[in-house]
């Protein structure tokens, strides 16, 4: 029998070690206040699936939640909640980008001490730059012409001192900060 490249993308993303954790990032009502609780009352993610839809509910899980917990028991692809998680997961696999979980031993130790660090992180480049000392630079997305070159100059010689700048490339500031950090100029003396 002959898969079609839909089921067998998203039959890959049940089999994937990290699609499990890209189906809980895309969550609906699963933020870091609801993954605290859950953590606090069962030892890991993974045993939300063992439960039915009554305990998922006592345990003060949503509705849509549970809903879509059960569509991945299931392995529903069509589900939204999978269907988004999938998406992801294919356009991780076709742009070569590193799906980093809170479950690996490299993802980044500052981030699992702060109250809402996220679940999966994806990297494009060098992941063990993630270890070293960084600095983040945020700003507006609607900032002024001055203000991102400001942004731009800051990431620069930040980045040419040695820091790490860290960017979630979001439009704006954040983007700008990102730009200058990859200046050639920005890369430390040898």
């Amino acid at each position: 029998m002959s898969l079609s490249t839909d089921t067998l993308s998203a039959r890959n993303l049940f089999q994937s070690e990290h699609g499990f954790w890209i189906f809980l990032s895309c969550l609906p009502k699963f933020g870091a206040r609801r993954q605290q609780a859950i953590l606090e009352q069962i030892p890991d993610f993974q045993q939300l699936l063992t439960h039915n839809a009554a305990t998922l509910k006592a345990l003060g899980l949503a509705a849509e939640t549970i809903d879509a917990l059960q569509a991945w028991r299931r392995q529903d692809s069509a589900h939204p909640v999978i269907a988004s998680a999938d998406g992801i997961y294919r356009d991780c696999l076709r742009t070569g980008t590193a799906i980093l979980t809170i479950a690996d031993a490299d993802y980044p130790e500052p981030l699992r001490h702060i109250h809402d660090g996220p679940l999966v992180l994806y990297v494009r480049g060098d992941r063990s730059l993630l270890g070293r000392e960084q600095i983040g630079i945020v700003g507006s997305r609607n900032a002024t012409r001055a203000g991102l070159e400001h942004a731009r100059s800051f990431a620069a010689a930040l980045g040419q001192k040695g820091l790490l700048v860290t960017s979630g490339l979001a439009l704006g500031v954040d983007g700008a900060a990102h730009a200058g950090a990859w200046m050639p100029a920005s890369r430390p003396s040898p």
